[in-house]
């Protein structure tokens, strides 16, 4: 029997994860990015942003995404485009049409000065503003340094440090602060003498820098450490070095927003881009109305100093995104396509379904997705939006050889007249025995394959059992915005056109309700399919815990006419 590792594979030139360590050995590799129509939306607000045409237009940016959406990627696209040769960018631009007619403005931007820019991942260690101020002068005085600009001018705040405690002309006694304070250092790494510390300024330890700024701080050391002074040492650097701009990308910096840390310095250092061309370039996979801590009016100050992009994974993105990661091996090409023309006459109909009820596309996209099912190819990316984990991505899911995933499809089939990658592998890959971050609203589903995989019979039954789960799961999550996505036997059996399951999902899908592993409802003609322990309606439940939140607050129903309790208006006057 045929394998489809014979004919296909995924390219090689193919990255599941973008990284720093990625850009930097394989320096062709951003080439390799599709922009889509989200990246064409960014672009064009960056292109705005560093015109600086108009004064809503001198502004940072904020670049939000779930995982698996490609943004550390579309941030070394733009790093790239900022800093590599101008053929190499102007290629990359008329190569994609949809972008290329912003080539003019960002040759414009390049002629004849440059931008600085600088690239960090990574905030879950800054838990003050004292903090985020060090590391980013430290990141710019290390970029300039690798680019070969001598000019830093102003004292960053580590070499205010250092000169405060090595001037011999100083009266500030630092041999007897490290003395006093030793244990405190102590605490975070182990330094023997004043002179240890002194060393660990000048070799850019940040965690010291903090803690020697404390110390400081509590003798009576003034620091030029305020954003304000920091300004006045961003612009000394872009005027002196005659940049065109610094860009200083901060990607991974959700966690930022986790802890109890101020923003005021973040508010303000963002505030900077008005007055000179310094941007920040935040990236988060989650968005700001989603952190909790931020209070409405801190949130609107936020977003006003930001351009707001996003990035998603659409249906239509991801075909795209697949097509150009499949390929029929060398000198096989023709060969197949005729066996691929032949599989694709037993789906067809499937692209006609998708057309009508989800995003129009043409029929030959999906055609060169095969072996993906039509169905797998549009609910990946719902997927992968919705569930995608730090271990579980659309990209992972192309290049990982893990189960369910696509490479490990191809290698081990078809077999037993099983010919396509249905979505009950999608289910297989995304969820079982993976950690999922967010799972809340779908833990009951979770809970009930577990516990009931083992009393499923066949493979019939699993295959089917898991797509009536995905789809329960996808309809929750996206608050049933699609048809495609609704758990009824007409939809689950569209999942399997083209198989021979097709004819027996009716028989299958009886047999679970027989034994309760799912329910049936009537739905006209059609039924819907519920997970046995979910009696939850969980956009209701979010409704009404909203609802207490405003009507039934503590001193309201301390007030309340029925309430008895003698000791009520001492509880009021608390």
């Amino acid at each position: 029997m045929w394998r489809y590792s014979e004919y296909l594979a995924v390219s090689e030139d193919f990255i599941p994860v973008f990284s720093e360590d990625v850009d930097k050995n394989y320096k062709e590799g951003w080439k390799s990015f599709i922009p889509h129509t989200y990246m064409q939306n960014l672009l064009e607000k960056f292109i705005i942003a560093l015109e600086r045409a108009h004064g809503g237009d001198k502004r940072s940016l904020w670049l939000t995404g779930s995982y698996g959406t490609g943004k550390t990627f579309a941030c070394f696209v733009l790093k790239h485009l900022l800093e590599d040769n101008l053929d190499d960018v102007e290629d990359y631009f008329i190569k994609h049409q949809n972008i290329s007619l912003f080539w003019p403005r960002f040759r414009a931007l390049r002629e004849n000065k440059k931008y600085l820019v600088v690239y960090r991942s990574g905030s879950g260690h800054i838990t003050s503003s004292r903090r985020l101020i060090i590391e980013l002068q430290q990141e710019i005085k290390e970029q300039l340094r690798l680019k070969g600009y001598t000019h830093t001018f102003g004292e960053s705040i580590l070499e205010q440090m250092v000169n405060k405690l090595t001037d011999p002309n100083n009266i500030f006694n630092w041999e007897g602060a490290f003395n006093k304070y030793k244990n405190r250092f102590n605490t975070f790494r182990t330094a023997a003498s004043a002179e240890e510390i002194i060393k660990q300024l000048r070799a850019g330890e940040l965690e010291t820098g903090e803690h020697v700024a404390e110390v400081l701080e509590e003798e009576g050391v003034s620091l030029l450490d305020s954003p304000s002074d920091v300004k006045v040492w961003l612009k000394e650097i872009i005027e002196g070095n005659d940049l065109n701009g610094i860009v200083f990308i901060w990607d991974e910096f959700t966690e930022y927003f986790l802890h109890n840390t101020a923003v005021t310095s973040l508010q303000e250092l963002a505030q900077a881009t008005v007055d000179m061309p310094f941007y920040l370039f935040l990236v988060t996979h989650r968005a700001l109305c989603q952190f909790s801590r931020i209070d409405d009016e801190t949130r609107r100050k936020l977003l006003d100093r930001f351009h707001n992009c996003q990035l998603e994974m659409h249906p239509v993105t991801a075909y795209k995104l697949i097509a150009n990661v499949i390929g029929a091996k060398e000198g096989l090409h023709d060969k197949w396509e005729i066996r691929r023309d032949s599989l694709w006459s037993k789906v067809d109909v499937a692209a006609l379904h998708i057309n009508v009820l989800g995003e129009k596309v043409p029929k030959e996209e999906l055609k060169r997705l095969v072996p993906l099912h039509p169905y797998t190819a549009y609910l990946l990316s719902t997927i992968s939006s919705l569930y995608s984990s730090s271990q579980r991505t659309l990209f992972q899911f192309m290049k990982k050889d893990e189960p369910g995933s696509f490479p490990w499809f191809i290698e081990l089939n078809p077999k037993n007249n099983w010919y396509w990658l249905t979505p009950d592998y999608l289910w297989q890959y995304f969820f079982e025995d993976v950690k999922i971050e967010s799972i809340d609203t779908i833990s009951d589903i979770l809970s009930h394959f577990h516990s009931t995989k083992d009393s499923i019979q066949d493979e019939d039954e699993l295959r089917v059992f898991k797509v009536m789960l995905l789809l329960t799961a996808l309809w929750r999550q996206t608050g049933g915005e699609s048809l495609l996505l609704k758990p009824r036997l007409s939809v689950i059996k569209r999942m399997f056109v083209g198989t021979d399951l097709y004819n027996r999902v009716n028989d299958v899908a009886d047999r679970l309700c027989a034994r309760e592993i799912m329910l049936a409802v009537p739905s006209g003609s059609d039924y819907e399919y519920l997970v046995p322990t979910s009696t939850i309606d969980y956009n209701k439940l979010q409704q009404y815990q909203q609802r207490v939140k405003d009507v039934l607050s503590f001193d309201k129903m301390v007030k309340a006419d029925n309430l008895t309790a003698e000791f009520a208006p001492d509880l009021i006057n608390m």
